[in-house]
């Protein structure tokens, strides 16, 4: 079973860098580099479903709805807001106030109302765990069978699609003024779209805990994944809801997911390769919330500094690396510390509770 978690922990390595990927190769210096540019942009018709896929495979809705909601939020937005609020603090000190950051774009909770546009995965997981808790405690979800629950999924998918923008600024009257709404608060508008690979995670769960790859599905995968690339107009930009092909986007899904589930099981026969994404999967929270403070400033420092020596495609391994690695470094300043603890981590793993109730 160890061995199991650790395929699983890999994958989740392998979504992460995903995302820190695309995020890197939306600097503009990039653009130099078109193939890798193309290939990325590939990639965006499975990057995010896999990593929901993933973030469902150990949803567990076994607790009764208090304590789960408040789980969740220790979980996602105790660290969500104790970091944006520090950032507020700092705005207000360095410019006099939160120019850069305001009180409503924290609590609104959606990529373009904050200044670290990745931390909107926390407070949309945060709703997508309580979306699905309703699906399978109310609505008895797992009690169904497999091909059913599949074809409910589908369809919630395709409602998702349909209306995938409908609350993508909107405008809204307030107060005499118009308003355009950047989505519903923390992304909720895109849960038709997202709930259903999580809870595709979820049913799969004892089938990706013991999977095991087929030739001929990987095989076939890739080929239909590399069609879908070369002749399909497949693409989603989930911050700012648009999407072309919606159908070969979930084809894409499907079989990026299966690929990518595919390489982390081999991967985790071999320990001498599996022992950074396995990091990476184990770091993923904290890469979410730092990495893109570290890749939008370090790469005008080091392309300013490294580029004649390294060239342009050196600077993106360089601020990739940095991207990732001072995330690790700062889980494991946050592990070694019951008190920095306290904001980034569950509250009931802690030492210091352990202490006071043996006490």
């Amino acid at each position: 079973m160890a061995k199991r978690i650790e395929y699983v922990d890999i994958a989740k390595g392998f979504s992460i860098l995903l995302v820190v990927i695309y995020h890197m190769a939306n600097q503009d210096y990039s653009n130099e580099y078109p193939f890798f540019v193309e290939v990325n942009s590939y990639f965006s018709v499975f990057r995010m479903p896999f990593f929901f896929f993933m973030s469902g495979v150990f949803f567990s809705y076994s607790k009764s709805f208090m304590p789960f909601l408040l789980s969740k939020a220790d979980v996602f937005l105790k660290p969500y807001f104790f970091v944006l609020t520090l950032l507020y603090v700092f705005n207000v000190i360095a410019y006099g106030d939160g120019a850069k950051l305001t009180v409503w774009g924290i609590l609104y909770g959606n990529a373009s109302t904050i200044t670290w546009a990745p931390m909107w995965f926390l407070t949309h997981l945060f709703v997508l765990y309580l979306f699905s808790y309703v699906v399978f405690v109310f609505f008895r979800f797992k009690q169904l069978n497999l091909t059913v629950g599949c074809l409910l999924l589908l369809a919630t998918f395709s409602v998702g699609m349909f209306f995938f923008d409908l609350f993508w600024l909107y405008p809204i009257s307030f107060g005499g003024e118009v308003f355009l709404m950047p989505g519903l608060p923390f992304s909720s508008d895109m849960l038709l779209v997202t709930a259903p690979f999580f809870i595709l995670g979820g049913l799969l769960r004892y089938y990706i805990v013991d999977f095991t790859p087929d030739l001929k599905v990987f095989f076939v995968s890739g080929f239909l994944f590399v069609v879908l690339c070369l002749f399909a107009d497949a693409d989603i930009e989930w911050t700012s809801r648009s999407i072309d092909g919606p159908f070969y986007m979930l084809l894409g899904a499907l079989s990026g997911i299966y690929i990518m589930l595919s390489f982390a099981f081999w991967i985790s026969r071999f320990r001498f390769l599996s022992g950074i994404p396995l990091l990476l999967g184990r770091s993923s929270l904290f890469i979410l919330i730092f990495h893109g403070f570290f890749l939008y400033r370090l790469t005008p420092l080091f392309d300013r500094l490294l580029s004649a020596y390294v060239g342009g495609f050196g600077v993106i391994i360089l601020v990739l690396l940095f991207s990732l690695v001072v995330p690790m470094v700062i889980r494991w300043v946050v592990i070694n510390s019951n008190y920095l603890s306290l904001f980034f981590l569950p509250v009931k793993n802690n030492k210091l509770f352990s202490k006071r109730q043996a006490v």
